[in-house]
C-alpha cells in the first residue's frame, strides 16, 4: 500500500494527554450566520466529540455600533446573542476566541464605500493599506468592538493572513524602500507588531493568535527587531492530504525558524472548506488524512524542537473561501468528519474500530463512509447530530448527480446543449437515436426526483439558516438543474421557472 493509504493505516503515534492540549472547533460564520437555536444545541454536541473551545469568526455576523454599524447585516447576531453563546461555552468549560481581521480578508469592511479609501489597491477590497493614516485606528476601533463584546477574554485572533496585495500601492512601495531596506516581510510586520501592541497595552491579559502563512518568507531576525515573538503566537495551518504536498507547504526550516522566535504555537488543520471552494460534499477522507499527517509532523519534526510547546489544533471549517466567495460545504455536511477527526487526534491515529465508534455516537445506524456517499448511510432520527437533515439531504443530492440515470441523461443530452437553455451554438456531432419524446419523459422523471430533493433540503435548511442563505444554496446547488430538467420538458421561458422557484421560497418560509 503506497501514497495517502498508506498514511491512512498507519501505526498510531503517542499523543498527549487531552487535557494538555486544545482542540478549537472553527466557527466561520462570515456571510452566513446559524440559528441559535441550532448553535446553542451544537456546542453542546462537540463538546461530547472532544472539543474545548470555540474559534469564531463573525466578519458581517458581528453586531457592529456606532461609525461601524454598517458592518453588520441585517441578521447579524445581537449582543445578547454572543453573551448567550459566550456563557454555555463557560458551562462547558470552553474557549470562545473571536478572530477579527486585521490586515487581509477585509472585504467585508472594504467593500462599504465610506471605508473603500482605506484599500491597498483601489479596485479590490481585499487589503487594507497599512500607509494610510487612518487605517490603523480604524483596526483598532474594529478590534475594540469584538474586544469589548466578550467578558473575560483569554485569547484573540487577528487573521492577517494572505495579504494578497501587499505593498502595491505607491505609499507603500515608497515605505519599503526608504524605511524597510526594500524588505516586504518588513512592511507586513510593522502594521502586524502596531496592531498586536495596541491590543496588549490596551487590553492587558488577552494574548493574540494569528494565522502564520505570511511570516514563512520572514527572517526571524527580523522578527525579532519587531519583538513579534512578544506579541502573539502563530497558528501554522496546512491542510494538505498528501505527504509532498504537506511537507512543500511547511518548509524545511520553517519550525527551526520559528523556535528562534517563538515560545509557544497552535496547528491548524481543516474538517471542511479546504478542497474546493464549490464542493457542496465533505471529502471526509481526505480530512482525516491531513490529521494524520499532523500527528506525524509533530511526533517526528515539532517534538525535537524542546524550547516549542505546541498549546493545541484549531480543527477550520471554513464557510467561504473569502467574503465574496460562495458557501463551500454546508456546516451540518461536514460534523461527522469533524467528530472523526477529533478522534484521529485523540486517539493518535485512524482505524475502522474508530470510525465504527464515532458513527455510532453521532447516529448512524452503520459506518458512515468517509470518501463517496452511498445508499444505506442512514441516521436514527432520536440520536443524530443536529443538523444532520441537512446531511441527509445534501447525501440525496449527492447520489442523484452520481446516479448514472442523471449522468446518461446529461451525456446524451448536452450534445446539443440541452442541459444548458441559453447554449446557441451549432454542432456537427450526429444526431443520437433516443427520441425527443423518451428525452421528454426522462427528464421529467428526474425532474420529479430533484424537486422532492430540494423540498426535503429547503425544510431542513431553514432550521439551521436564514431565508437568504436558504436560497443562495438552492440556487447554487439544486435550481439551475431543476429549471434546465423543467425547461427540457415543458419549453417554458426560464423567468417563468424561476418565478415558481420564489414562490415556493416565499409559502415555504412565511411565519405560520
Amino acid at each position: 500500500m503506497a501514497g495517502s493509504e498508506a498514511i491512512l493505516f498507519n501505526k498510531p503515534v503517542q499523543v498527549s494527554l487531552p487535557g494538555q492540549y486544545h482542540r478549537l472547533f472553527h466557527l466561520d460564520l462570515k456571510r452566513t450566520p446559524l440559528k441559535m437555536d441550532f448553535l446553542i444545541k451544537l456546542i453542546a454536541k462537540v463538546k461530547e466529540w472532544g472539543v474545548t473551545g470555540l474559534l469564531v469568526e463573525y466578519e458581517d455576523t458581528f453586531p457592529y455600533n456606532g461609525e461601524l454599524a454598517e458592518l453588520a447585516i441585517p441578521n447579524s447576531y445581537s449582543q445578547a446573542d454572543l453573551d448567550a453563546l459566550q456563557q454555555i461555552t463557560r458551562e462547558h468549560e470552553m474557549e470562545y476566541i473571536p478572530l477579527v481581521q486585521t490586515f487581509g480578508h477585509l472585504q467585508f469592511v472594504l467593500k462599504h464605500s465610506k471605508f473603500s479609501h482605506m484599500r491597498e489597491v483601489a479596485e479590490f477590497p481585499t487589503d487594507i493599506c497599512p500607509s494610510k493614516q487612518e487605517s490603523l485606528p480604524f483596526i483598532q476601533r474594529l478590534v475594540d468592538q469584538v474586544i469589548q463584546a466578550h467578558k473575560g477574554l483569554k485569547y484573540i485572533h487577528i487573521g492577517a493572513d494572505e495579504v494578497v496585495r501587499l505593498g502595491c500601492c505607491l505609499k507603500c512601495q515608497h515605505r519599503v524602500e526608504a524605511d524597510f531596506g526594500g524588505s516586504l516581510s518588513s512592511l507586513y510586520l510593522d502594521h502586524v507588531t502596531k496592531v498586536l501592541r495596541y491590543i496588549k497595552n490596551q487590553h492587558p491579559g488577552v494574548t493574540c493568535i494569528m494565522w502564520d502563512d505570511m511570516l514563512r518568507t520572514a527572517n526571524p531576525k527580523s522578527m525579532n527587531e519587531f519583538e513579534l515573538g512578544q506579541l502573539v503566537e502563530p497558528m501554522i495551518w496546512n491542510y494538505s492530504s498528501d505527504a509532498s504536498s504537506f511537507k512543500i507547504r511547511l518548509q524545511p526550516t520553517l519550525w527551526q525558524n520559528y523556535s528562534q522566535v517563538f515560545k509557544t504555537i497552535w496547528l491548524a488543520s481543516a474538517f471542511k472548506g479546504a478542497f474546493g471552494s464549490t464542493l457542496h460534499w465533505t471529502p471526509t477522507k481526505e480530512h482525516v488524512l491531513n490529521h494524520l499527517l499532523w500527528l506525524q509532523e509533530v511526533d517526528k519534526e515539532i517534538s525535537k524542537i524542546k524550547t516549542i510547546t505546541v498549546r493545541g489544533y484549531a480543527l477550520t471549517g471554513w464557510q467561504r473561501y473569502d467574503h465574496l466567495s460562495v458557501l463551500c460545504e454546508l456546516l451540518p455536511t461536514g460534523l461527522p468528519c469533524l467528530a472523526l477527526c477529533l478522534q484521529v487526534l485523540l486517539q493518535g491515529g485512524y482505524s475502522h474500530d474508530i470510525l465504527e465508534r464515532v458513527s455510532k455516537q453521532l447516529g448512524f445506524t452503520e459506518p458512515f463512509q468517509i470518501e463517496h456517499p452511498k445508499y444505506g448511510d442512514c441516521l436514527s432520527t432520536s440520536d443524530s447530530f443536529p443538523g444532520s437533515d441537512i446531511y441527509t439531504g445534501v447525501q440525496d443530492l449527492v447520489l442523484f448527480e452520481m446516479s448514472s440515470r442523471f449522468k446518461n441523461f446529461v451525456t446524451l443530452n448536452q450534445l446539443h446543449g440541452s442541459m444548458n437553455p441559453n447554449a446557441s451554438i451549432a454542432t456537427d456531432l450526429p444526431m443520437d437515436h433516443h427520441s425527443v419524446e423518451e428525452s421528454a419523459a426522462e427528464a421529467k422523471c428526474l425532474a420529479s426526483q430533484l424537486d422532492l430533493i430540494r423540498k426535503r433540503v429547503r425544510v431542513a435548511l431553514t432550521t439551521v439558516y436564514h431565508v437568504i442563505t436558504v436560497e443562495e444554496w438552492l440556487e447554487l446547488r439544486i435550481n439551475p438543474i431543476l429549471r434546465a430538467l423543467k425547461m427540457f420538458v415543458g419549453g417554458g421561458s426560464m423567468d417563468e421557472v424561476k418565478e415558481e422557484d420564489e414562490e415556493e421560497m416565499d409559502v415555504a418560509t412565511r411565519p405560520s
